[in-house]
């Protein structure tokens, strides 16, 4: 089964192809015969496709019953949730992304004390327009750190923290990109069409418009890269 985050960065390339007047035509790949997971044709090329997304794995522990994708859903409805919550509070102004540390398979029991937390900051800081990481709170064995930025859109997401534990984000950031290629690129070096590899960012550690300024040194694989602007799930 495809996975939802895989339909996501698919259908968010596919438009953004769409509005350079191109028309792909996509061709999904058995899970017995991947990588890659697509192949697309591009005016007449055909071109492999694979996704992956970027996640930093501290909280993952070996044989632990919650795998990534289990943990972005996961997340991903808490955090509806939460924003739902904080609308109808009248207590969200401005765009929040909250980095999130901790044991993974606890975080439904301390679901209501994290978002408790969350909303104490948000209100803590509803009239100022940026936070940079930095901002933190502990609750139950969860790190949280805080960005914010603006306070006509109001939103709030989640990201995870590196290994680092929240120092130095965007360095790790890049070790995860340049892993994550080298780790690609060796799985696809057997397929002789040209490659495209899309990367779909769970970390969040910046905003959309500022990812290639922190992409300043990627490898060389993907000189290329470009951000394909597109809202989150």
């Amino acid at each position: 089964m495809v996975r939802k985050q895989e339909e996501f960065c698919r259908d968010a390339f596919d438009a953004w192809l769409r509005e350079g007047a191109i028309e792909p035509k996509w061709e999904k790949v058995s899970q017995a015969a991947e990588p890659p997971d697509y192949f697309v044709d591009i005016r007449g090329e055909r071109i492999a496709v694979e996704i992956t997304s970027l996640f930093f794995p501290a909280g993952l522990r070996k044989g632990a019953a919650l795998t990534q994708p289990a943990i972005s859903a996961m997340l991903s409805a808490s955090f509806r949730k939460l924003e739902e919550r904080l609308i109808q509070k009248g207590a969200l102004n401005g765009m929040y992304i909250v980095h999130i540390e901790g044991p993974w398979d606890l975080y439904s029991a301390y679901e209501g004390r994290l978002h408790d937390a969350i909303e104490q900051i948000v209100k803590e800081t509803r009239d100022e327009e940026l936070i940079v990481p930095g901002r933190v709170a502990e609750q139950g064995g969860f790190r949280l750190i805080f960005m914010k930025r603006g306070l006509e859109e109001c939103a709030v997401g989640w990201g995870t923290v590196g290994p680092s534990g929240g120092k130095d984000l965007a360095e790790a950031f890049r070790t995860l990109v340049a892993d994550r290629v080298a780790e690609k690129a060796q799985k696809l070096s057997s397929i002789s069409v040209p490659k495209i590899l899309l990367l779909l960012d769970e970390t969040y550690i910046c905003w959309p418009d500022e990812y290639l300024h922190l992409l300043k040194n990627p490898p060389s694989s993907s000189r290329d890269l470009e951000h394909v602007p597109e809202g989150r799930e």
